[in-house]
């Protein structure tokens, strides 16, 4: 990264100054007359913005003694939790880390309760119990045969269906460690292994009849999905934090591999997210067996990650993956808030195209979309390697960019289980070429190919280069902090800070400090 900012120190020198368009239509408003803060209004407007809190009468005092706010006191603001804190909330207006409304968790997995206190899972009961009705055990003990098996009893659902109903066992749980529960003696089985050997800590384990919740319950989830979002969410937080107190640059928010766990995200991966559905996080960044044990109820300590180098720190963080749901989508988000380019239509909307031409099944080409989506479908090959609806990793040891399996069982061969990640239909035969490769790179120019294995990373880089990032990010550094968009003939300062700050290293908080040091800042619109 030292040699990447001393490159890009070297290029910015002839970049042109230009910013994208104010985010207003300036030659619409009217404009007051320009009024300049007062030394302890200047004062309270930097308290609020870097604190969050109003100034105290001694730094009020201070002011009033030397006419100015003094550096040392704006560098101590800039160096206090209240800074980071307020930087962090800054952060979740960018990124968008909020998952709460998402779910993660197989249903098969989720425990209910009964009005007697009884544990059982009520989406697994009829795979247990038989008949149409999700019916719970028995609320009474449970029983075994001289072989070790569970004793149960007949009966009838509501439909006069048949049903067989066990009793319940007392058992320690992960997620009440300090009592034992009643959980109904089927969802309370411990064995790691099936009778039939299959794993009972997989997806196929939820299948076996002998395979449980296991020790501790701990294959099983109660009342856990809000903390594990949180604490996913939480994630592009800590990174955040790290930021400042490690001294990184902005950058690294966009490049670095680290990730965070606390309990909870730790007690998930290593134990749900293999049995979870739907938005699921398989397969996993790394080995689960690397994923560090914590008390899965502690919420506040957190423990760094490491990933692999194809990892680009929070855009490829769950919370981004999970929040923006396709590789379209998180490529837009990309370029609409890191690059203050959003795809829009051109003046006018866009062109009418006949019925042929609406058929176009590569969007690169067809008329109108191509407009947005010449750009849009290679940008958004690099999270090729990032499973769509969900966050799993695609590893090139495991999913090579074409598969002959694939391929074969695009031609009615049985498929493995990776083929659901590659190409092996087709709804256009212009799509039938690609058949075996993995579903990033459909209709993909040869210029192109590279960006699924290359990864975000490259996107910043790229981006870093040609400056757009650094420009779009001090505009909206300067909005928050001025409050408002921008004139034309602020423009050119909003460059000069850019390119400054590229030359700093992109330390955020000179960045902040260089725009509320500003004349700019000091002037009321």
């Amino acid at each position: 990264m030292k040699y990447l900012i001393a490159t890009l120190t070297w290029t910015l020198v002839a970049l042109p100054t230009a910013v994208s368009a104010e985010p207003f239509n300036a030659d619409l408003v009217c404009r007051a007359p320009t009024a300049e803060l007062t030394p302890h209004e200047r004062l309270r407007a930097v308290s609020m913005d870097l604190r969050g809190m109003p100034p105290s009468m001694e730094e009020y005092e201070t002011v009033t003694q030397t006419g100015t706010v003094p550096d040392n006191l704006l560098e101590a603001w800039l160096d206090s939790p209240e800074f980071r804190e307020q930087a962090v909330r800054w952060h979740r207006g960018l990124f968008w880390n909020n998952l709460e409304n998402l779910r993660i968790y197989d249903r098969k997995i989720e425990l209910n309760k009964t009005a007697g206190d009884v544990y059982w899972r009520r989406e697994h009961a009829r795979f247990y119990r038989g008949g149409l009705e999700k019916v719970p055990c028995l609320d009474e003990p449970a029983q075994w045969d001289a072989q070790g098996n569970i004793i149960t009893s007949s009966g009838v659902d509501a439909y006069g269906e048949p049903i067989e109903l066990e009793g319940w066992v007392e058992v320690s749980s992960w997620f009440a460690p300090d009592t034992t529960l009643k959980v109904c003696a089927l969802d309370a089985q411990a064995a790691l292994v099936s009778a039939a050997d299959v794993d009972c800590g997989t997806k196929a384990g939820l299948s076996e009849h002998t395979c449980g919740c296991g020790p501790n319950l701990q294959w099983c989830a109660y009342k856990t999905k809000d903390a594990v979002l949180r604490a996913m969410a939480a994630d592009v937080d800590q990174r955040v934090r790290r930021m400042f107190l490690d001294g990184r640059p902005f950058t690294d928010l966009l490049t670095h591999t680290d990730a965070w766990v606390n309990g909870p995200l730790s007690h998930y991966l290593r134990f749900h997210a293999p049995l979870s559905g739907g938005l699921t996080l398989l397969p996993l960044s790394l080995p689960k067996t690397q994923v560090p044990a914590l008390d899965p109820l502690d919420e506040g300590s957190w423990v760094s990650l490491p990933l692999s180098s194809d990892h680009s720190g929070v855009l490829t963080s769950p919370a981004f993956l999970l929040r923006f749901q396709t590789n379209r989508a998180r490529a837009n988000k990309f370029y609409t808030d890191l690059l203050c380019e959003p795809f829009v239509a051109p003046p006018g909307g866009l062109p009418p195209s006949t019925d042929n031409e609406a058929l176009e099944p590569d969007l690169q080409r067809r008329p109108g979309c191509k407009y947005c989506h010449a750009a849009l479908e290679p940008a958004a090959s690099y999270w090729g390697r990032w499973q769509e609806n969900g966050a799993g990793f695609l590893a090139k040891a495991e999913f090579p960019a074409f598969s002959p399996a694939c391929l074969d069982c695009a031609t009615g061969t049985p498929c493995t289980t990776n083929c659901s990640s590659y190409i092996t239909s087709a709804l256009d035969p212009s799509e039938e070429e690609w058949f075996g490769y993995l579903k990033a790179f459909l209709f993909r120019r040869a210029d192109h190919m590279d960006h699924v294995d290359l990864g975000p990373n490259a996107l910043v880089v790229r981006s870093l280069v040609d400056h757009r990032l650094p420009t779009c990010v001090t505009q909206r550094v300067a909005a928050w902090l001025l409050g408002r968009g921008f004139y034309p003939e602020e423009k050119a300062w909003l460059a000069t800070v850019a390119q400054d700050w590229v030359q700093q290293g992109f330390q955020f908080e000179w960045l902040v400090r260089a725009i509320v040091a500003s004349d700019m800042y000091g002037m009321v619109r």
